[in-house]
């Protein structure tokens, strides 16, 4: 059965056929039809509710009790056209087809909110044109050049290279910095997977360790987890939070250990004033759509070493040798970047300064809006730390979470959880035992608000609005 017809009910049908297809779960509105299958009317809970208080038993048919003054709109309308009826009043609009419903738009159709979209505004389609017309589409052109460029130039680092993907840049850059079977690569237990498959990918093995109060590698877990085999460390900047680079440096410097950080979600964060992926030996960055700069997909990954980035350039094309064509110096990867992705990326990194005041902004308001409602944690960012937000994270109730994500859903706001930790999923898990409480505290508690480059301060008090409303309804329940 289609979705809307899952709504529909006869008007010779009973009351009390329409609570119990009302409690089946059929978003608070029926269709209410005529024996051609023609829509008369609507019924919704208030319509139930107020027919049985005046009087109406529930073995009554609905007919009489249907709502038949509804809105609806007419298929072949446009669809801007059709969500312009919607409003705090009319929440639910039958689309008719010769008097028969076909679709059923609803008020989250009009305020759908995704948790995070790109902002594709400034040249991104100008440059992606000069593209098609040059024919310089695939991985050579001069916005792969101009992007590098403007990037390390923005990081504050010497060399920059664009890949296929933020983990293929984590992948790479461990490739390159020699790490391989037999070795440990000491990794935070909340991030995205792709941290832990790029050290796979390279066949060493990762060690979880526990996180700090912001979510962040805890330096302290770093330091005990450290064996003979432990090659390399990934600090994570999770949800734009930089990780106490000094504490995290200082014990790798003492310890032989090579820092790579994962600065997917962090583009324009800083460490006491100096900006995420300019402290380990390499770092990679994630341009995926919800990233802070997007290419679709793409990365980049930074190094102040000549000799590692000219190491990484060459196993990004192949382990070709640059000046002799299709002659192979050692197995590689085909990790590269097209022109056309470069191309979105210089239009992206001429807005990146406007971006990230925008997101700033938009985390003020909700750190504000958020800060005294009961229920609701937000993690702080380290001293030292110049945080950028990516999505705006907070913690609720474990018990509550992920009811808010599918209340918050139904009224046209998207919300994330938080990753669930790497410790205990099927693919990782085994390597290791125990808990990591607060790991988990995150991945049970963690929620995260829409942000984004195009978002409004409207759409943050709409958000802030929706998830009051949802916790004092969890509350009085």
């Amino acid at each position: 059965m289609s979705e809307i017809a899952r709504k529909f009910i006869s008007e010779a049908d009973t009351l009390r056929r329409g609570a119990e297809l009302m409690n089946s779960g059929v978003g608070g509105i029926i269709l209410v039809l005529d024996e051609d299958g023609c829509m008369i009317g609507t019924l919704t809970d208030g319509d139930l509710r107020r027919a049985v208080l005046a009087g109406a038993d529930l073995d009554d048919p609905i007919g009489p009790h249907a709502n038949r003054k509804f809105t609806f709109a007419t298929a072949g309308e446009s669809r801007q056209q059709m969500l312009s009826k919607l409003n705090d009043v009319i929440r639910h609009l039958p689309v008719l087809k010769d008097g028969r419903p076909v679709d059923l738009l609803s008020w989250k159709d009009l305020w759908w909110l995704p948790v995070a979209e790109p902002n594709l505004a400034g040249n991104e389609l100008k440059y992606v044109a000069d593209c098609v017309n040059t024919s310089w589409i695939s991985s050579q052109g001069s916005y792969v050049v101009q992007f590098e460029k403007m990037f390390a130039d923005f990081v504050a680092v010497e060399h920059a290279l664009t890949t296929s993907s933020g983990t293929t840049a984590l992948q790479l850059a461990m490739a390159a910095l020699g790490i391989g079977p037999g070795d440990e690569v000491i990794v935070p237990a909340v991030t995205f997977g792709a941290t832990a498959n790029a050290a796979i990918q390279v066949n060493a093995r990762p060690v979880f360790v526990d996180v700090d109060a912001v979510g962040c590698l805890c330096p302290e877990a770093f330091a005990d987890a450290v064996t003979e085999r432990t090659k390399a460390v990934v600090p994570v900047h999770l949800f734009g939070h930089a990780c106490d680079m000094d504490r995290i440096g200082s014990i790798a410097k003492e310890r032989g250990i090579l820092v790579i950080e994962d600065c997917a979600e962090a583009l324009g964060a800083h460490w006491n004033g100096r900006p995420v992926g300019s402290f380990g030996d390499a770092a990679a960055f994630s341009f995926f759509a919800n990233k802070i700069i997007t290419t679709g997909e793409g990365g980049m990954v930074v190094c102040p070493d000549p000799e590692l980035a000219d190491r990484m350039r060459l196993l990004r094309d192949h382990g070709m040798q640059r000046d002799r064509r299709y002659w192979h110096l050692e197995p590689g990867f085909n990790f590269r970047m097209t022109n056309i992705q470069a191309a979105i990326g210089v239009a992206q990194m001429e807005q990146v300064d406007t971006f990230l005041a925008h997101r700033r902004a938009l985390a003020s308001v909700y750190e504000n809006a958020l800060r005294d409602v009961p229920g609701v944690e937000l993690p702080q960012g380290h001293a030292g730390s110049e945080s950028v937000p990516w999505l705006f994270l907070i913690l609720v109730d474990a018990s509550t979470r992920d009811r808010l994500i599918t209340a918050l859903k139904a009224v046209g706001v998207d919300t994330r959880a938080v990753f669930p930790s790497l410790h205990v999923q099927p693919a990782f898990g085994s390597e290791v035992p125990g808990r990591l409480p607060t790991a988990e505290l995150f991945s049970d508690r963690g929620l995260c608000l829409p942000l984004s480059n195009r978002m409004t301060v409207a759409e943050v008090e709409r958000t802030v609005s929706s998830l009051r409303d949802e916790l004092k309804k969890m509350s009085e329940t």
